[in-house]
């Protein structure tokens, strides 16, 4: 039987939580200046632009040395034993680890017109050998607002079940199944947010055996 906090297992529509003033205020903050604009060379000498094809618009970098110090600080944190012994707690799965190598994560700069089409996440991290099981995604938006746009959307049953507006310190955390459909919509302002996987050795309950990438749901 699966542990972990009954109020993540039974939320809809999917096993998630969504966590405000996650990190200490002054960590977040400096988080939030040291992060790097659009025209910053990191992105272009350390990163990419994403664009899934036209399924995506959105700058992201996952090569933490090449980060400022005070982003370093956060994938530190957010890597290391204390933060897995929560999200254990959490979620349920006491076997969870980190991907040092934030292979499809880091740091991600979705800029105005920005979006992420409704998708599953891919479920294999080669280099790891094991299965991707539970997303962290943190928020570093100061001032933003309704009507911003840049949601992360929870869908099922062909509609959107849930906004999470991607306001600063909010942490949205959730279990990667098949089914877990989910997507960003298009927001008007730049929007900043910080990623890091965490993976099993073995194929949690809904997460296919079988590798995969990215399945786009339309």
């Amino acid at each position: 039987k699966l542990a972990g906090d009954p109020a993540y297992r039974r939320a809809k529509p999917f096993p998630h939580a969504v966590i405000d003033d996650f990190l200490p205020d002054d960590m977040a903050e400096e988080a939030f200046l040291a992060f790097p604009n659009a025209d910053d060379p990191i992105w272009r000498e350390h990163g990419r632009e994403f664009t899934g094809d036209g399924h995506s618009r959105k700058l992201e970098c996952a090569k933490v040395e090449a980060m400022p110090e005070a982003l370093r600080k956060v994938f530190d944190l957010l890597t290391g034993e204390p933060a897995l012994e929560k999200l254990k707690a959490l979620t349920g799965f006491d076997d969870l680890f980190a991907d040092p190598s934030l292979y499809g994560g880091g740091i991600t700069l979705t800029p105005a017109g920005g979006f992420l089409d409704t998708h599953a996440d891919f479920n294999w991290q080669d280099e790891l050998k094991a299965y991707r099981t539970v997303n962290l995604l943190l928020y570093l938006n100061p001032g933003w607002e309704e009507g911003d746009g840049g949601e992360l959307e929870l869908w099922a049953d062909g509609k959107c079940a849930k906004r999470i507006s991607p306001v600063q310190n909010r942490a949205a955390i959730f279990t990667t199944t098949d089914n877990a459909l989910h997507g960003v919509a298009k927001c008007s302002k730049e929007r900043r947010a910080v990623s890091v996987y965490y993976y099993r050795k073995e194929a949690a309950p809904g997460i296919s055996p079988e590798p995969h990438k990215t399945k786009w749901a339309d």
